[in-house]
């Protein structure tokens, strides 16, 4: 650009426009967005037992919060190679499978993945489906649980609660 000056001199302008400077600052922030992007690696092993684990415990502790609100109970059974939700039918005063996403089956996948409940007071029944071994009263107290995510051969994360409190992954 140019200007007229005090001297009546035409002047070239010095320096960048707003534009040309945002423009940088994309540009700089997309590589720095690609440096520092992660590729899966060794890493995704645990990953993947960290996200199924959360997973767990956001819907446990969503679902105790949904029975109270619904004044109802549920449940939650464990699987060697996944888990189901329950729902307690209080006019036939039975149990049933709850169908419905997110509460539906979830299925671990991977075959060298394993989910294992520990100290339950039912854990010599752990394959008996009729009923649910964690349940999750409209109280907001929940059966205790600690439940072993396995990942071979030597990654492991435990989710528990002490059936009061929060379910939470033990760090």
């Amino acid at each position: 650009m140019f200007f007229i000056n005090k001297s009546g001199l035409h002047k070239k302008y010095q320096g960048f426009t707003l534009i040309e400077l945002l423009v940088v600052i994309l540009i700089i922030s997309i590589l720095t967005g690609l440096v520092f992007y992660k590729l899966p690696s060794d890493s995704f092993q645990k990953n993947n037992i960290d996200s199924e684990s959360q997973t767990l415990v956001k819907l446990c502790n969503n679902l105790r919060n949904i029975a109270l609100l619904k004044n109802t109970a549920y449940g939650l059974s464990i699987a060697n190679d996944g888990y189901f939700w329950w729902e307690l039918d209080h006019e036939k005063a039975q149990w049933k499978v709850l169908k419905k996403s997110p509460y539906s089956y979830h299925q671990i996948e991977d075959g060298n993945y394993r989910i294992e409940l520990m100290n339950n007071t039912d854990n010599k029944n752990n394959n008996n489906f009729d009923y649910p071994h964690i349940i999750f009263y409209p109280d907001l107290t929940i059966t205790p649980f600690k439940c072993l995510f396995t990942k071979e051969p030597d990654s492991s994360i435990t989710v528990l609660t002490n059936g009061v409190s929060d379910v939470q992954i033990e760090q």
